[in-house]
């Protein structure tokens, strides 16, 4: 059989939109090609029934209204860009403004905001496959890209797998930026919930949520996840880093050793729900992930009538380091792909229950 598939309205470039329903045995996805973005994604718990993880809204027109990227995979490049320019080939390219002097997320021109084409000859009941064009013209940053999304349940995970190929030298930097709830995405808090990171460095912030370039060790600070601690537990330190973030919004590097390898992506985060049993490990193939806590989230009419508030919602978000294309250092990766190269991207949700 083929993907089951019913219409959701009109996308943000006002184009017919679907929504996509993929099921296995302990998870369930509900996926849109209104941009790629993940509506749902429900998970059996420990009492046998199902959760909802994810924030968001029961139609599309939610998506159009709400300020956090809510459920979206963010393209063609994610977080910030300082000042909203960057130099490539000895070149300036210049780029919308939207989070004070910052780019972030790209901007309205973002994959995000694009109706995509599903190939439906190659999605099943599990397999969700889709395709845009991401043109230059569009968003500022150099040459046309051609860009692959699939998404892939197993028995109790999903991989999201980002392909693409550009005809000019270019910046690509694509996330998912899911907000999860491991309780169900109608409890409101983060209470009952630890998490855990692969990661003994993150770095350091500095003015409008720009990282300095300097990597900080974790150890003995807030910012260590390396044994499992309650999420909120320190979400009030007087750290001036959480200063600025108002909570944590902090770049970590992923531990890269053999025992957290899984085939050719790392283990990022786990994070458990008491409440629900629920655990989930983040797995990724990017030098690191963003840490987000929700801590500006303000998002009336949620699904099933939920208004979001702040903290109701965790991000780890698989990516470079943010600005990394306009730091000058030889151990910070930065997200150039050059023309007819390909990129790739994944990200794997691994969930259990006990």
């Amino acid at each position: 059989m083929g993907v089951h598939e019913t219409l959701w309205g009109n996308g943000f470039d006002l184009k017919p939109v679907s929504l996509f329903t993929l099921k296995e045995k302990n998870i369930e996805a509900d996926i849109s090609n209104m941009g790629g973005l993940i509506k749902s994604l429900r998970v059996k718990g420990r009492d046998g029934s199902f959760f909802d993880v994810i924030l968001g809204f029961d139609d599309a027109e939610g998506y159009k209204n709400n300020k956090s990227c809510i459920g979206a995979i963010v393209g063609r490049n994610c977080n910030r860009i300082a000042e909203g320019k960057f130099f490539l080939n000895n070149r300036e390219y210049c780029l919308v403004q939207n989070d004070g002097t910052n780019n972030l997320h790209t901007g309205p021109g973002g994959t995000h905001y694009k109706t995509f084409d599903v190939d439906r000859d190659k999605s099943t009941e599990t397999v969700l496959k889709m395709h845009v064009i991401d043109k230059e013209e569009e968003m500022s940053f150099p040459g046309n890209v051609d860009l692959d999304y699939t998404y892939t349940l197993g028995e109790n995970t999903l991989l999201f797998e980002a392909n693409a190929v550009p005809d000019k030298d270019t910046v690509i930097n694509i996330t998912s930026h899911l907000y999860f709830n491991l309780s169900g995405q109608e409890t409101l808090n983060l209470n009952w919930q630890s998490i855990r990171f692969n990661s003994e460095l993150y770095n350091e912030l500095g003015k409008h949520m720009i990282p300095t370039g300097k990597c900080c060790h974790v150890y003995g600070t807030c910012f260590d996840f390396t044994n499992p601690k309650p999420i909120l537990k320190d979400i009030f330190s007087d750290d001036i880093q959480m200063e600025k973030a108002n909570g944590y919004d902090h770049n970590f590097i992923i531990k890269r050793t053999e025992d957290a390898r899984r085939d050719d992506v790392y283990l990022c985060a786990v994070a458990h729900s008491d409440m629900s049993g629920i655990t989930m490990k983040v797995y990724a193939n990017t030098p690191g992930f963003q840490y987000y806590t929700g801590n500006f989230l303000n998002e009336p009419n949620g699904k099933g009538g939920v208004d979001y508030v702040k903290r109701s919602g965790f991000c780890i978000e698989p990516q470079f380091v943010p600005n990394a294309i306009n730091m000058d250092s030889d151990i910070i990766a930065k997200p150039i792909v050059r023309s007819g190269e390909h990129y790739n991207l994944k990200i794997l949700y691994e969930f259990t229950f006990e």
